[in-house]
């Protein structure tokens, strides 16, 4: 990067470059000075991850008083006091900015109400990301002010505002969020429960889109007022609500919802207490649901021990008539647990029926011990009608290589990709290497899909004897 820098001659680097992006890097100061100063149509900054000095956060600033930037993310970085301030001084002063993503750069409450202040002095801001950034209850006034005052269309505010448990969501936050009528996407996961009232109040809110409300004790009772919200709201596609207290009864009424909900695209059920006893709703509202896109089912918990053969076996019975669903993830208590229970096996045929049946599903993960087995077993049964993409059985800890060799070896069922399998670059320096099992497995995959082989590209005399 210095070499580079010092290369820079102001006329020929990166005269067209318009996103710059660094992850886990280390510091790109004089890099990204030369780098805005060459560059005029650089409007878009992404450093996640990276080590920032005073030069860099100068050659931002600098970049802001001339309106030329867009959009900055400035990630998973520990951002020191003068830092903090210094940015706030050039975020003040550019109506440019449109996008502000602050996630995790330990703000804290001085710094944030500095930069909330000079978002609200510029009144450009579209798109805010505070999450995770130490804020207290402390600045829940100019939060409050900002929500008010700007037509914020995405806002983050996750592991924010922490308060005592069970403790409701600030009132004055809560009445600025529901009057904003600009708001896309909100993100108050980990916060604290929002009231009755404002589930009530986004029913019929006419831009939200994205709504995510995990790692809050969201109780059954509240739960009913979700299903009224989901049966009445047009507008919302992606809902989360990982990890709260919902129960069975809760369950049921999101399912009840969802049979009549015509727009929610992915929903996210992680770590609530919900067991066969509601599971077994999911059956009609998968085969009434026409919208449902993305199902993630993981580490239920109720006095049971989560879902059973019975919770499995409706699920996959909605499947076989379900239309929509792409994405499905079971994964940690979703069934995972009683592969050894009696009827288990049983089960492997229906799965095998809805992936024959099913045409719309492209991506089933399902995670758990000694699934290798049923994986094996389902695979059997798979037939030339299977348009499933991306199938996976096992825990993650189970070797990759052998779940690609059981999978591409049992049925020609087309290209099973899994995780971290090697891209295809790699594949012909694992030709000569002494990792066996990467190459057995590449090598059945290769016996299935010869039209693979047309993408390889070898780079040695070797490796291309070895292909």
């Amino acid at each position: 990067l210095v070499r580079a820098a010092d290369q820079m001659d102001g006329d020929s680097c990166f005269v067209e470059l318009e996103m710059l992006y660094f992850r886990d890097g280390p510091q790109v100061g004089t890099f990204l000075q030369k780098a805005l100063q060459s560059c005029p149509t650089l409007r878009t900054i992404r450093l996640d991850g990276t080590v920032l000095d005073r030069v860099a956060y100068e050659a931002i600033v600098e970049r802001m008083e001339r309106n030329a930037l867009e959009s900055l993310k400035i990630s998973r970085h520990s951002m020191d006091f003068n830092s903090g301030l210094l940015l706030a001084e050039g975020i003040a002063r550019c109506s440019s900015l449109r996008v502000l993503d602050l996630e995790m750069t330990h703000l804290g409450d001085v710094v944030a109400g500095a930069i909330l202040e000079s978002i609200l002095k510029a009144k450009a801001l579209k798109e805010l990301n505070l999450n995770s950034n130490n804020i207290s209850s402390k600045s829940i006034v100019p939060i409050v002010q900002l929500v008010g005052e700007l037509g914020l269309e995405r806002l983050e505010l996750e592991n924010n505002f922490r308060l005592m448990e069970n403790q409701s969501l600030d009132p004055r936050l809560q009445k600025a969020l529901t009057e904003n009528r600009s708001l896309r996407t909100l993100n108050l996961n980990g916060m604290s429960t929002p009231s009755r009232q404002f589930f009530t109040s986004l029913m019929h809110h006419p831009q939200l889109e994205m709504l995510k409300i995990g790692r809050n004790p969201l109780p059954d009772t509240d739960a009913n007022e979700v299903d009224v919200f989901l049966t009445t709201n047009t507008h919302l596609k992606h809902l989360d609500l990982s990890d709260n207290s919902i129960g069975d009864a809760g369950l049921k009424a999101i399912c009840k919802g969802l049979e009549k909900n015509s727009t929610l695209e992915t929903l996210i059920l992680q770590g609530i207490k919900a067991g066969d006893n509601s599971v077994v709703a999911m059956k009609s509202m998968l085969f009434a649901n026409r919208s449902l896109q993305k199902l993630v089912i993981s580490d239920f918990r109720d006095e049971n021990g989560g879902v059973g053969v019975e919770g499995i076996r409706a699920i996959f019975e909605g499947l076989i008539h379900n239309t929509s669903l792409r994405i499905l993830r079971l994964e940690k208590g979703s069934g995972t647990q009683c592969t050894g229970a009696p009827g288990w096996s049983d089960q492997s045929e229906l799965l095998a029926c809805v992936l024959n049946t099913n045409k719309s599903l492209h991506e089933l993960y399902f995670a758990g011990r000694q699934l290798e087995s049923f994986g094996r077993a389902v695979v059997a049964e798979l037939t030339e009608e299977c348009v499933i993409q991306v199938l996976k059985f096992g825990a993650d800890e189970v070797d990759n290589c052998q779940k690609l060799r059981y999978l591409t070896n049992m049925n020609q069922v087309g290209q099973m990709v899994l995780r971290r399998v090697p891209p295809l670059s790699l594949w012909p320096r694992i030709f000569t290497t002494k990792k066996t099992n990467e190459a057995d497995a590449i090598f059945y995959l290769l016996r299935q899909n010869p039209a693979l082989i047309g993408q390889l590209k070898p780079q040695t005399s070797q490796q291309n004897q070895k292909l």
